[in-house]
């Protein structure tokens, strides 16, 4: 008999039991969905809608033909030290069949003529041969792209593509709309850096000083630039070497940082340091005149001295010492 009535009792247990939990699980299950799954859907879709990629942070449909298209990426940082990483994951997707296997690559060049500053390949981008890749799904392809440890501060135009890597022929290629800036620290007082030459240069450069070395063939002569704003346009620097009588004996004119880091994309706060050569800079010149112009319309930027604030001019004089 008790056996019988402690048998019905933990049969009436798990009847219980098994009614609690059928209950309470679709329950849960429910209110999960509308608290935390709901907000997070895009984590559990199994495939991302037609020519996108949702995990990507940037969404982007940049095609390199008419056979495949670049639709997302992640680029960090964007903003980086020299010998740092910089990571660029690509989503790629096939929008027809490809025929051959491509490898890919991401570069990072600067310049006017995008000289080549580090760079990435993957013989299979994602692991996946492209003769395997599926219209309907993209392809991911993760690259790290060591900065060299040597790299002065300049901004990094981001170039992916895909290539034959029997022939280096390129399949196709595009550029992120976004840059690297490698930021670099300067440490003035190391630099042997003369402030008589300190200046503010319309409302947002500065330049902090110089320093002038004697090669065999002229001058070597270092400008220490620092934009309080960002200039927002690209300005050309002049370097006029004169003679006791005033006469322009030889001249260096270009971009600052050769080119490598335009002041349109200086960011504020940055040391820029801009080497420059002038040759044929004899023993007669006794000053350099250093300024910064609109190579469009050739009209220079107004100068102040910190020196003389109230005396506009349109560049600053840097004597030799003989």
């Amino acid at each position: 008999m008790q056996s019988q009535l402690a048998h019905e009792t933990a049969e009436a247990r798990a009847v219980w039991r098994d009614a609690l939990v059928t209950g309470l699980v679709p329950a849960i299950a429910l209110l999960l969905g509308v608290l935390w799954i709901g907000p997070h859907t895009s984590w559990f879709r199994r495939a991302s809608p037609p020519n996108q990629a949702l995990p990507a942070t940037r969404q982007v449909s940049m095609p390199l033909n008419d056979s495949a298209a670049l639709i997302g990426y992640d680029l960090s940082p964007t903003r980086a030290r020299p010998g740092q990483e910089v990571h660029v994951r690509l989503y790629w997707q096939a929008t027809q069949p490809l025929t051959r296997d491509y490898a890919s690559f991401v570069k990072l060049v600067a310049g006017v003529e995008e000289e080549e500053c580090a760079r990435s390949d993957r013989p299979h981008p994602g692991n996946i041969p492209t003769t395997t890749w599926p219209t309907t799904r993209y392809v991911v392809d993760g690259h790290y792209v060591a900065l060299p440890a040597d790299m002065p501060a300049l901004a990094l135009k981001v170039v992916v593509g895909l290539y034959r890597p029997d022939t280096l022929e390129w399949f196709g290629a595009t550029s992120l709309p976004e840059s690297v800036y490698v930021v670099r620290q300067v440490n003035l007082r190391q630099a042997q850096m003369s402030d008589e030459s300190a200046a503010r240069f319309g409302d947002s450069i500065r330049l902090l000083g110089h320093r002038v070395e004697k090669t065999g063939d002229g001058l070597q002569l270092t400008l220490f630039w620092r934009a309080t704003a960002r200039p927002g346009h690209d300005y050309q620097v002049f370097v006029h070497a004169l003679d006791a009588a005033g006469n322009l004996v030889a001249q260096a004119d270009g971009p600052p940082a050769r080119g490598f880091y335009p002041s349109s994309a200086w960011l504020p706060g940055q040391v820029i340091v801009d080497a420059r050569a002038v040759p044929g800079a004899a023993e007669s010149v006794v000053a350099l005149r250093v300024g910064l112009y609109d190579l469009g319309t050739m009209e220079r930027l107004p100068v102040r001295l910190e020196s003389e604030p109230m005396t506009p001019r349109d560049a600053v004089a840097i004597p030799i010492n003989p």
